[in-house]
């Protein structure tokens, strides 16, 4: 009979080769989801077989290689089964085994791992601690793919604190070096990585043949949770732009994706963008919905940072359905939350829609308080439009609450922002508000003078509506005339 040493090695190598198999099914074509239900069928006896390796394998080098084994196996599918911190237990056990040991490589694998979980609930520190451990050993043992994968995460961890242009670099370097390897799966996750960065940078047109040349590998080779990310950001693109309901109709493929994979964070963030989605085409109830679930799975299966975004998506939302004071209590907890994990970016734009809600409630002290908040933010990380923008709606409260000479100089600091970064539209904002101000004070010929430069920028940009007023402002002077692209200096959330 074996000793209970015995029995319980050959159930984790037995439950460690149950893990294997599911990995193996998870990543060939066509066999993903036998995969996950080979996992989730034996996902307690899998736990259990590593919770015992790691809690036993000091001084058993036998346990002490089914331990280490476990911390490399089901590398991909244990991404959407594990919580990061669980991962980040399992790394760290295996990372443990190898101590008196001269496997680099597999050590250098680990870190990455590690680095990887760490970056994805926010602690950039420790994520950046072993990326650097990671490469070191990259370069002394000469693996191309293991640089190729670090080159990927130093990019992600740039893209991550807004440093769009460096994180840019690092794919680029990143994907010759899997072509070179032959890696497909590698090329599609680098290609879908720099499309993001295209997409932030405003190069639409990178972005989108990024995002389809990763979409035709995926399909190529059966990477089904990836081909679901592909589709939800190209529904990004259509939605955006003359084909909104394509763009809708991309977010369910992803969605019904998320579903088949039981890819729950996933599910969250598409639910989240579909409620955007119908949000924007005025359908609110179908937005209200899509987001409270999106809530719903985030808190249970997804990170602080996607439970931030998706209380401030769902405050916007209840803005638009004109329930404002429910969208100043998402805001703040939104902000409670970014406030624990430096999401700096994302925290400037929820300060901003909280200050928005508050000028729509007339609550002007609040509201003032939360734009000068958000620009402290944007000068922080370089972010001159949204600065620009900041200063526009704080001059628009100050001049609501009876200090026009305070709303002069934010208009004026908006302009010249705007100006610096040769952003045309915020300028023509910028002055039409300047000059809303300057007529309150009486100063008709300085208030004129503005009109019609915002009109003749509006008119340049393609606004008809600005021809019509221009022709009236050089006959008489204005009546107060609505302005035209005011949407992009108004109360209105990002």
């Amino acid at each position: 009979m074996p000793s209970l040493r015995e029995a319980m090695l050959r159930h984790a190598t037995c439950y460690l080769e149950q893990l294997r198999a599911a990995e193996d099914l998870y990543t060939r074509d066509g066999a993903a989801y036998r995969g996950l239900e080979l996992i989730y069928a034996n996902w307690v006896n899998i736990k259990a077989g590593q919770q015992w390796a790691s809690q036993f394998a000091d001084g058993d080098e036998a346990v002490r290689a089914v331990c280490e084994n476990y911390s490399r196996a089901g590398a991909f599918i244990l991404e959407l089964h594990q919580h990061p911190r669980e991962r980040i237990r399992w790394l760290e056990a295996g990372l443990a085994c190898l101590n008196g040991r001269e496997d680099r490589a597999v050590r250098g694998l680990l870190l990455t791992n590690i680095g990887i979980a760490y970056a994805s609930i926010g602690l950039s520190e420790r994520a950046v601690q072993c990326y650097e451990q990671a490469a070191a050993i990259a370069k002394e043992v000469s693996s191309r793919a293991g640089e190729s994968a670090i080159l990927n995460n130093w990019g992600n961890e740039f893209f991550r604190i807004n440093k769009t242009g460096e994180a840019i670099e690092y794919y680029r370097r990143a994907l010759a070096l899997v072509r070179e390897l032959g890696d497909r799966r590698g090329e599609a996750s680098t290609l879908v990585n720099l499309g993001a960065a295209y997409k932030r940078e405003g190069d639409k047109e990178s972005s989108f043949e990024a995002f389809e040349q990763a979409l035709s590998i995926t399909r190529e080779t059966g990477d089904r949770h990836c081909e679901g990310f592909i589709l939800s950001n190209l529904g990004d693109f259509y939605f955006d732009g003359p084909q909104p309901r394509q763009g809708i109709q991309c977010y369910e493929e992803a969605l019904s994706i998320d579903r088949e994979l039981s890819d729950r964070l996933g599910e969250s963030i598409n639910l989240s963008k579909l409620g955007q989605a119908y949000g924007k085409l005025g359908e609110t109830s179908e937005a209200l919905a899509c987001y409270e679930r999106a809530l719903r799975l985030a808190r249970e299966f997804g990170s602080s940072r996607n439970v931030a975004i998706i209380l401030n998506d769902l405050g916007m939302a209840y803005r638009r359905a004109g329930e404002d004071r429910r969208a100043v209590e998402h805001y703040e907890e939104a902000l409670s939350i970014m406030g624990t994990i430096n999401d700096h970016h994302s925290e400037a734009i929820a300060l901003r829609n909280l200050g928005l809600a508050h000028a729509k409630l007339g609550e002007a002290e609040s509201a003032i308080k939360c734009f000068g908040e958000a620009i402290r933010r944007n000068v922080e990380l370089g972010d001159r439009n949204e600065e620009g923008k900041n200063y526009g709606s704080l001059g628009k409260v100050y001049a609501n609450a009876g200090a026009p000479g305070r709303a002069l100089e934010c208009h004026a600091r908006a302009l010249a922002v705007a100006r610096e970064v040769g952003n045309r539209r915020n300028e023509g904002g910028a002055l039409w508000e300047k000059a809303v101000v300057l007529e309150g004070l009486g100063m008709q010929a300085e208030a004129r003078s503005c009109y019609i430069a915002s009109l003749e920028i509006h008119r340049d940009l393609g606004d008809d509506s600005a021809e019509l007023l221009l022709t009236l402002l050089y006959d008489e002077e204005p009546s107060d005339p609505a302005s035209p692209g005011a949407g992009e200096n108004s109360l209105e959330a990002v």
